[in-house]
């Protein structure tokens, strides 16, 4: 079965490009915590998805290759030690960009801190 020549051009539009241009995202965990990260993007009008997901080890830094041309969100589920692994959340936050292409010259990093208050807080800069 043929799919109709509309439908083909309206596909092509919303779904994203193979060929998309990456760079790397450094997320550091800057807590005595282990945390689990998930990566979204979402393209246009599209839902977001995850892109990678993994634990980051207290004080360690981990790099993703994600898009420059869709937005950007950064999850940080925080765990209730440094044991990585089937543990409970004490703390869960995220951090977004939006409107791509992002400036390729100034990659972007994630911070995972634990503030004097006693709050964990997940920063996306560049």
């Amino acid at each position: 079965m043929r799919t109709p020549l509309l439908a083909t051009v309206l596909l092509a539009l919303t779904l994203p490009s193979t060929a998309a241009p990456a760079f790397i995202l450094t997320v550091k965990n800057e807590t005595q915590n282990c945390t689990w990260i998930t990566i979204y993007q979402s393209y246009s009008i599209r839902p977001w998805e995850i892109q990678h997901a993994r634990f980051v080890r207290p004080n360690a830094i981990e790099r993703f290759s994600i898009s420059d041309n869709a937005d950007l969100r950064v999850r940080a589920e925080v765990k209730d030690s440094a044991q990585c692994g089937n543990t409970p959340n004490i703390a869960d936050v995220h951090d977004w960009r939006k409107d791509p292409p992002f400036p390729r010259e100034k990659p972007f990093s994630a911070r995972v801190v634990k503030t004097g208050d006693g709050r964990f807080h997940l920063w996306i800069h560049n």
